[in-house]
This record gives C-alpha cells, sequence and structure tokens, in this order.
C-alpha cells in the first residue's frame, strides 16, 4: 500500500469518525443537536480539501 493509499485511507475514516457522531445521535436519541452542525462543516471542509487542494479524487483528479 502506497504511502499516498494511506493518507487517503486515513482522511476517508476520519470523515466515518466525524460523521459517526451525528449519526449516533439520531440513532440513541433520535433527533440531531446543534454540535453535529460542527462536525458537518469539519467533514465538508476536509472532504473538500481533499478533492480541491490535494486531488483527492478519482473522477475529478489528473491521475
Amino acid at each position: 500500500m502506497s504511502l499516498y493509499q494511506r493518507r487517503t485511507l486515513y482522511l476517508r475514516d476520519r470523515i466515518g469518525v466525524m460523521l459517526g457522531g451525528r449519526s449516533s445521535e439520531q440513532l440513541i436519541f433520535d433527533e440531531v443537536s446543534s454540535g453535529a452542525e460542527d462536525g458537518l462543516k469539519q467533514t465538508t471542509r476536509l472532504a473538500r480539501h481533499m478533492v480541491t487542494h490535494w486531488g483527492m479524487s478519482d473522477k475529478l483528479s489528473a491521475r
């Protein structure tokens, strides 16, 4: 596994962890708190950076 793949997998795992809190709230409490909004913002920011700054998209990258 290349260093690029490990970094990509790590970042995808981070996104999963960030969304896990929101999913847990929905599952356990049947509602989502305002704290989940920050998780969505962080997830969106990371995913956007992965694509636009680091070229980590199979569909949009020049690889």
